[in-house]
């Protein structure tokens, strides 16, 4: 499991909201106690956000969503199985966000 890896929501019934959520817990942090920090996306279409300063936007799957950090919530790693893509490619603007959501930077 590595940052930035995303999984299909492990929560069933918030699947059609946030149907994904991306590990933001960094690797060094092994799996600390058998969990894992993660934040939902949710669909562009359906969430426009007032800043991407601390909601980014990332692209998977031929789609845009919205990485809502400030829900940041910890799964159980045994939760999340078989990534289903990565948001690496969206690392600066996930780390400026957590930066934000936390510092005000």
């Amino acid at each position: 499991m590595k940052q930035f890896d995303l999984y299909a929501n492990p929560v069933e019934a918030a699947r059609r909201t946030y149907p994904y959520v991306v590990v933001l817990q960094a690797d060094v942090a092994g799996d600390a106690g058998g969990s894992r920090l993660v934040a939902p996306l949710v669909s562009l279409s359906i969430f426009s956000p007032p800043s991407t300063r601390v909601l980014p936007i990332v692209s998977f799957d031929s789609q845009r969503f919205v990485v809502v950090t400030p829900a940041l919530v910890s799964f159980p790693v045994k939760e999340l199985r078989d990534p289903v893509g990565t948001a690496a490619h969206c690392r600066d603007d996930l780390l400026n966000a957590i930066d934000f959501l936390f510092f005000e930077s």
